[in-house]
């Protein structure tokens, strides 16, 4: 028996044009059960209760009173809500410099605060990613650009504690 007939059919069954689509449908299928967690699919991922801190240094004194305790914070660039506001801590910001005899030493920041946000929220808790928000994974050093009705923050992920 022939591999290949006159006619281009692989064992006489089956057209090799046809074969080749078929296997591309059958990936596709694959590829779209395992995203959506079907059983060929990944673990499945849970949502968590989770508290947040971020820290921003430098904020204009009129920019850090507008941010209040209840306050939903989105993140910037996948518009997502983050948490909501549940604790604020505001110190004179501090930077390093270098005295004339080049020892580095922390000095005031006249007219600065370095603030402490603590966020709480749920999101997706994935074994691999971590915390997802969105698109985005949060761990802990992450930079992140935070928003609510009225400012907007840089500043970096401090601690993240999920709860039980």
């Amino acid at each position: 028996m022939k591999i290949m007939n006159e006619k281009g059919k692989l064992f006489g069954l089956i057209n090799v044009i046809d074969l080749f689509f078929l296997l591309a449908v059958i990936a596709m299928v694959f590829v779209v059960s395992t995203k959506l967690g079907g059983k060929a699919g990944f673990e499945k991922k849970a949502t968590v209760n989770y508290d947040i801190e971020v820290k921003v240094k430098g904020v204009l004194p009129e920019i850090a009173e507008k941010l209040e305790v209840g306050d939903v914070m989105l993140e910037n660039s996948v518009n997502k809500k983050v948490g909501t506001v549940k604790s604020i801590e505001k110190v004179e910001a501090e930077k390093e410099v270098t005295t004339a005899d080049g020892e580095i030493k922390l000095a005031k920041v006249p007219g600065r605060y370095d603030i402490k946000v603590t966020l709480e929220g749920s999101a997706i808790f994935d074994k691999t990613r971590g915390l997802l928000i969105g698109s985005k994974d949060f761990q802990i050093g992450n930079s992140i650009i935070i928003k609510s009705k009225s400012v907007i923050f840089v500043g970096n992920v401090s601690n993240l504690e999920i709860k039980e």
